[in-house]
């Protein structure tokens, strides 16, 4: 009788420890920052998750924009400046309307990324919600975009 509580025991433990099907095929990937220009721009691997091909440069440039104005913990070298430009927590809450602005289709966030042809990567795949994943190599003239914020009044 104790063999057979034993087995009734084991036998869900080792279906439980075989190995995990994945259950979804979307995840997010971390930007990297790939070196620095002298003048002071910084050339980051950004990623963007969207539904058009079209749509995955601007995406992947509006990413590496936000990393490096609000969360700048990006992987990659160690010459990276990799602290925000705007490090209180609400930046973003507090100046919602400017930067909806800023991010949108023909928003000001176009002069201040460009995507480094020398070193596009693309990897478009399509999961199962059919998002197309994509990695680019941006530009992102991290001294302009500073001192545009510094400008506007948004860096203070």
């Amino acid at each position: 009788m104790k063999n057979k509580i034993s087995l009734l025991v084991m036998v869900p433990l080792l279906a439980a420890c075989g190995s995990q099907k994945p259950v979804a095929n979307y995840y997010t990937h971390q930007t990297e920052c790939i070196g620095v220009e002298l003048d002071g721009s910084q050339i980051l691997r950004a990623w963007a998750n969207t539904g058009q091909e079209a749509d995955a440069i601007e995406q992947a440039k509006r990413n590496a924009i936000k990393e490096v104005l609000f969360g700048a913990n990006y992987a990659g070298k160690p010459l990276c400046d990799n602290k925000p430009l705007l490090p209180l927590a609400n930046s973003l809450a507090n100046n919602e309307g400017y930067f909806s602005k800023f991010f949108q289709g023909n928003g000001e966030y176009i002069k201040y990324a460009v995507l480094n042809e020398a070193g596009v990567e693309k990897d478009f795949r399509k999961n199962a919600d059919a998002y197309i994943r994509a990695g680019f190599v941006i530009r992102v003239y991290r001294a302009a975009l500073k001192q545009k914020m510094a400008d506007d009044g948004i860096l203070k």
